[in-house]
């Protein structure tokens, strides 16, 4: 029997572009679109099921949705040896306390979600990374990261679409990828273990290929002149995102995506 790996999806959240991405890189594995109730299933163990995505989001409300006794499920499975992996507002919510847009008082949000995988706050989205010469927002950009190989930091460029800023206790995590262009570089993609399972939180869309972002590239309106200049940033780090992405993605075959990271070629550990 093909072991699953289930994707959040409600309504507001991106859970089509991950579920792509899991189905080209993991062709052995089912994955599946799930809702609360999923998690609520006998089915929702380890021995099913390989991992739990919690994607990215325009608006989620995943505390809403999901409710404490979904988040206490999620932590269960984890603890149990499953895997949990956020992307942008599954990041956010799989910390202690969420900050979102502080500096706006009509839109500013605080919460306190129920997952707390990262004992901190989780606040963004970074003005920095958004904001452009015009002093406008534009939602995607391309970032500047620092990725750890082998021990040593390597420059590259990742789609940021306002991601958590994190600060807080990283003492269980290992630290994969920092903002090198934020003040103290503050980490946007790290792992853990969690009992016997592993959490991987990423404020970065590695999942996110080229060829997904085409579409929004399309026509002449100002976002995908925007997303054009974005695209063609990320062109030349293309090789390295597909190569962080199958990093990645080994958590569901029960491998660790800690360290070393390759580029080009596998190492064997």
């Amino acid at each position: 029997m093909k072991k699953s790996i289930y994707v959040y999806g409600v309504q507001g959240a991106d859970f089509h572009t991950i579920a792509e991405s899991l189905s080209r890189a993991l062709p052995d594995y089912t994955i599946k679109i799930v809702d609360r109730a999923a998690l609520l299933s006998a089915d929702f163990n380890p021995d099913r099921v390989a991992g739990f995505i919690l994607p990215g989001a325009a608006r989620g409300e995943y505390d809403k949705n999901i409710g404490d006794d979904g988040f206490a499920a999620i932590k269960r499975f984890v603890a149990q040896g499953g895997v949990f992996a956020g992307f942008c507002a599954g990041a956010y919510y799989a910390s202690s306390k969420i900050e979102w847009r502080m500096d706006c008082p009509e839109s500013r949000r605080e919460k306190t979600p129920g997952l707390a995988f990262f004992n901190g706050i989780a606040r963004g989205p970074a003005r920095q990374l958004l904001e452009k010469p015009d002093g406008k927002w534009h939602w995607g950009s391309s970032s500047a990261v620092d990725i750890s190989i082998s021990g040593q930091s390597k420059p590259m460029k990742a789609l940021y679409w306002g991601g958590p800023v994190m600060r807080g206790d990283f003492s269980a995590y290992t630290v994969l990828a920092r903002f090198s262009g934020l003040p103290d570089a503050p980490p946007c993609l790290m792992t853990r273990r969690y009992g016997r399972g592993r959490v991987l939180l990423s404020a970065i869309h590695p999942e996110v290929s080229l060829d997904q972002l085409a579409p929004f590239t399309e026509g002449s309106h100002n976002d995908s002149i925007h997303l054009k200049r974005v695209t063609m940033e990320l062109a030349p780090y293309e090789n390295q995102r597909k190569a962080l992405w199958e990093q990645i993605v080994r958590m569901f075959n029960g491998k660790s995506p800690a360290l070393p990271f390759t580029f080009g070629r596998r190492v064997r550990r």
